[in-house]
């Protein structure tokens, strides 16, 4: 009875030995820990598992801090799109083509304003676990103002006093209370 003990503890040391020397060399990373996007633009996450991880024990997934939403999730070799929060569907993609070569990273399709937060890639792998973060900054559209020259010849022609003023209003209210002279 004693041996029967003695041999079953063996195993469950040797397994536990495994599974703790593999939880030592399991590390997902992020290439940064800050992306800057513009919105309405995409924008890539980076986070990678060690390229000699096997996917078919994977579970990958990708969540933000606010609410722990739930953006990407990857099980049983394939990325379930129906398991993502409503304000992701769709727009969040993993590359799950180049998984297996350790890229586990985040395509975000038109970044929003209030898509601005912190996300977590986090990977399973039996028994071992891991995770990064990566800090999503998203910055407003500038507004472009255009300028075009128009020929007011005509309007010179009419009344000189007339365009000058005009002219002059004009640039008073694009640029402020200024003298033009």
């Amino acid at each position: 009875m004693q041996s029967c003990c003695v041999g079953a503890l063996l195993v469950i040391c040797c397994f536990l030995r495994r599974a703790e020397s593999s939880l030592q060399y399991f590390e997902v990373r992020a290439a940064v820990d800050k992306v800057t996007a513009v919105e309405d633009e995409d924008v890539v996450l980076p986070c990678s598992i060690p390229a000699e991880t096997s996917i078919s024990n994977l579970e990958l997934r990708w969540f933000r801090e606010t609410g722990d939403e739930l953006v990407s999730f990857f099980r049983d070799q394939r990325e379930d799109l129906e398991m993502p929060g409503d304000s992701y569907r769709g727009r969040a993609h993993l590359f799950t083509d180049e998984l297996s070569d350790g890229n586990a990273s985040l395509h975000l399709s038109r970044v929003q304003t209030s898509d601005a937060d912190l996300y977590t890639c986090s990977a399973f792998v039996g028994l071992t676990y891991s995770h990064a973060e990566v800090k999503l900054r998203v910055e407003g559209r500038q507004p472009v103002i255009e300028v075009t020259e128009e020929d007011h010849s005509e309007l010179e022609q009419e009344d000189p006093f007339r365009s000058h003023h005009i002219l002059r209003r004009w640039k008073k209210q694009f640029y402020g209370q200024i003298y033009i002279g």
